[in-house]
């Protein structure tokens, strides 16, 4: 009997919370850029009818190689 199951890619790097923490606020670009990520994330949540619940700097991953975000805990 299969289970479900929940499967995340691994993401090298940060969290937004300690990459403030270690080096200071952000530039307009990068917010702007963490923005635009966010928008598109948020978008495809709510087309699929999931509402995350608990978004906050330390749920926000953002990857080493290109600093792209990514949404964690999504509670599910």
């Amino acid at each position: 009997e299969a289970g479900s199951y929940l499967v995340m890619e691994y993401v090298a790097g940060k969290n937004l919370d300690e990459v403030i923490t270690a080096s200071g606020p952000m530039t307009e670009a990068e917010v702007l850029t963490l923005l635009r990520d966010m928008s598109v994330v948020l978008m495809s949540l709510h087309r699929s009818g999931v509402i995350h619940r608990d978004i906050k700097p330390s749920n926000l991953l953002l990857r080493a190689d290109d600093g792209r975000v990514k949404l964690t805990d999504l509670g599910i």
